[in-house]
């Protein structure tokens, strides 16, 4: 099946990095994203009913949606219009906002399949080569269907790495709660 999906963050090759990211250690001249994250995975995203039919989605999908709820509750704490959230954010004091870091799981993946030509060897390191830099992640099992079973990835998004601090995948990390709205209201 391949790789079917991931976070997506970097550079911008088109605006300069603003005057509230320098100094903060954000790498390269350019603009970089995200700033932050929120809950984005289609296999436990947000449940819908359209026609009749049932789906879930997730991405960007329901990522923007779930943080500008929690950035309306901030205006409303606030009494005014926040405006942008980047900038903003970059500044919270520590607590608002809860940090991504990488973690992993010696328990990865791992068996032995049998057909025709005789007994395979799996691993998740082999399943979800390349690896780029990665040595430490999550991988799952989900049967699929029809006999169908698929190696979920937790941490193995194409070269975009998770690190302590800012990254190209979580920016400064995801929204902590009441202190985040806190840490919002208090900043304009």
């Amino acid at each position: 099946m391949g790789f079917d999906g991931g976070a997506g963050g970097g550079e911008s090759v088109f605006i300069a990095q603003p005057a509230w990211q320098k100094g903060l250690g954000i790498p390269g001249p350019g603009r970089q994203q995200p700033d932050i994250s929120a809950v984005a995975d289609p296999f436990t995203g947000a449940i819908f009913v359209t026609g009749g039919e049932v789906g879930v989605v997730g991405g960007t999908s329901l990522a923007s949606p779930v943080f500008s709820a929690i950035w309306t509750l901030a205006d409303q704490k606030a009494g005014v219009a926040l405006g942008q959230a980047a900038p903003l954010i970059a500044r919270f004091p520590g607590g608002a906002v809860k940090d991504i870091v990488p973690l992993g799981s010696p328990t990865n993946v791992a068996g032995i399949v049998f057909d025709a030509s005789g007994a395979t060897f799996y691993s998740s390191d082999t399943l979800l080569a390349p690896l780029f830099t990665t040595t430490t992640y999550f991988s799952a099992l989900w049967n699929a269907g029809l006999g169908e079973y698929v190696d979920l990835s937790f941490g193995t998004d194409t070269s975009l790495t998770v690190t302590k601090g800012w990254d190209n995948v979580t920016g400064f990390g995801v929204p902590n709660g009441v202190k985040f709205i806190n840490a919002a209201a208090a900043a304009k």
